[in-house]
């Protein structure tokens, strides 16, 4: 696959936070996010069904 978009990097303070993403300007398909938090590392697939 390739890197569609970066949303945020950048650090940030400790507790719970949320980011939003407008996939409205790609393709229905499946894709990939991943998510880095000092020593934790998450890679989660999602689907986008338009």
């Amino acid at each position: 696959g390739r890197l569609v978009e970066t949303l945020l990097n950048e650090k940030l303070i400790a507790g719970e936070h949320e980011i939003k993403w407008n996939g409205g300007n790609n393709p229905s398909g499946v894709y990939f996010i991943s998510f880095e938090t000092g020593e934790f590392f998450s890679n989660q697939k999602i689907i986008l069904m338009k």
